[in-house]
């Protein structure tokens, strides 16, 4: 995130769609300089968002705190050097491998 505040930037987009998507937020209220406590969100919302970003990143997102602007939160996802997961693309692909047919019974013979 430059000094200027790009909202252009992979990280910032991702928070501020995570925010509208996942939390309910209205669009209209977020800036880079928002804290995520001006926003009003209680404990759980805040878990929910750092839920959200863990998933969408593949990474811990630990240091969200309520004090914490949407361009520290950009920051942090940045930091983490990794292809930040498109947050309008569906997943096809199932999240848990399908189950194998059971094979024979083994058992140790005496």
């Amino acid at each position: 995130m430059t000094e200027h505040g790009n909202t252009e930037h992979s990280g910032y987009e991702l928070v501020r769609t995570t925010l509208v998507q996942a939390v309910g937020v209205d669009p209209a209220a977020l800036t880079p300089r928002t804290a995520l406590g001006d926003l009003r969100l209680d404990s759980l919302a805040l878990v929910e968002l750092a839920l959200a970003l863990e998933d969408r990143t593949g990474k811990p997102m630990t240091g969200v705190t309520e004090r914490s602007t949407l361009a520290e939160v950009a920051e942090l996802i940045d930091a983490v050097d990794i292809d930040v997961v498109d947050v309008n693309a569906v997943d096809t692909e199932p999240s848990v491998p399908p189950a194998r047919a059971p094979g024979p019974v083994v058992g140790i013979v005496r």
